[in-house]
């Protein structure tokens, strides 16, 4: 949790997120809504946050330890 403190507080991923609309406002005040708002991104629309948010999909990624495969 504590690389995604850094993020909630980096003004760059901020404006970002002011800007796109990718993800649900409710995710902004505090860390762990974040935290629970790029989760369900992650699991939901993998593809669209990897474009949208390329750092943070991968933070969350390795947080997770969960892969996507393709099943056949």
């Amino acid at each position: 949790m504590k690389k995604m403190k850094c993020l909630v507080s980096d003004s760059e991923l901020n404006a970002k997120w002011e800007k796109n609309n990718y993800f649900r406002k409710y995710g902004k005040p505090n860390t762990y809504k974040f935290f629970a708002v790029a989760a369900e991104s992650y699991v939901a629309t993998a593809i669209e946050f990897a474009a949208h948010f390329p750092q943070l999909y991968s933070t969350v990624k390795v947080m997770l330890s969960f892969v996507f495969y393709k099943l056949p």
